[in-house]
């Protein structure tokens, strides 16, 4: 095979996993939200806000809040991979969490859901039901 078609099918394999990183309605164990970052789904944002506020905006109004709004300055959500969902300050005080934190070192989701509600699944699940 010539160098040209292994790249050529190297580049197709890998091009559907290009549109995950844009407009994204699932953090995996691992990824985080930093200032100004959010996951879409529809009408719905899931949204780490500069004040440090987590905020589920439907339809461009909020529905739900971490109301963590000005306790710190460079804010962070971490989807780890215990399976918690924390958000924390730049000085890696933990603000707000999930509290679903397990003993196993695993792989977790949080997903934005198309009727605007935020679920992180796994063996103790956490959800923020909007009911908007």
């Amino acid at each position: 095979m010539s160098s040209l078609t292994f790249l050529l099918i190297t580049s197709l394999l890998i091009l559907p996993i290009a549109p995950l990183v844009s407009g994204r309605d699932v953090l995996l164990s691992g990824d985080s939200l930093q200032p100004d970052e959010y996951l879409e789904n529809e009408n719905c944002i899931f949204k780490m806000q500069y004040d440090c506020n987590l905020v589920v905006y439907k339809n461009g109004s909020p529905i739900w809040a971490s109301q963590t709004a000005n306790h710190g300055t460079n804010c962070v959500l971490l989807m780890q991979f215990d399976g918690d969902l924390v958000l924390s300050d730049g000085d890696g005080n933990a603000l707000w969490t999930s509290k679903t934190a397990k003993d196993v070192w695993n792989t977790f989701p949080c997903v934005l859901r198309s009727d605007c509600s935020v679920s992180v699944f796994g063996q103790y699940q956490w959800s923020a039901i909007t009911n908007h």
